[in-house]
Order: structure tokens, then C-alpha cells, then sequence
């Protein structure tokens, strides 16, 4: 039962710098709703999870797309200015 938050935040940590350099590369809006996309996979994952290892590869597939949405969020931020 552990696993349940450290299978979200361990990949939304991991993840961040990665998702700052497709950010860089890449075109921003496009990365962002991929992060956006790869959030709500894992969220539809969790919904419909049979099992505690479903549930905590949802909250792990989720964990990735919320790095991309945080590190995008803040990207944007500053593209406004």
C-alpha cells in the first residue's frame, strides 16, 4: 500500500527535467497536451483497475504526464510574460 504515492511522485520527479528539454526542443503546445494525455491514461487506469498492480502502474503512467503538466505549466507561465 505504499506503493500507491511513491508509484505517482517517484516518476513525476524523474520525469521533469526530461519533459523540460521536449520543451525546448519540441513544440510546447504539442508536448503539453501529450503530458496532458499520458496524465489522464493513467487516471482511466486507476478508474478501472482490477488489482493493486494495475492501480499503482495508473498511478505510475499518471506520476509521468503530471511532470510534463507541472514542468509545461511553468514553461507557459513564462512564455506569457
Amino acid at each position: 500500500m505504499g506503493w500507491y504515492g511513491s508509484a505517482y511522485f517517484l516518476p513525476s520527479c524523474s520525469f521533469q527535467l526530461m519533459f523540460g528539454k521536449l520543451f525546448a526542443e519540441f513544440s510546447v503546445r504539442w508536448v503539453f497536451l501529450v503530458a496532458l494525455a499520458l496524465f489522464e491514461i493513467g487516471s482511466v487506469v486507476c478508474a478501472a483497475a482490477p488489482s493493486s498492480a494495475v492501480l499503482i502502474a495508473g498511478r505510475a503512467i499518471a506520476g509521468v504526464g503530471s511532470a510534463g503538466i507541472l514542468t509545461g505549466g511553468l514553461t507557459v507561465a513564462t512564455l506569457l510574460e
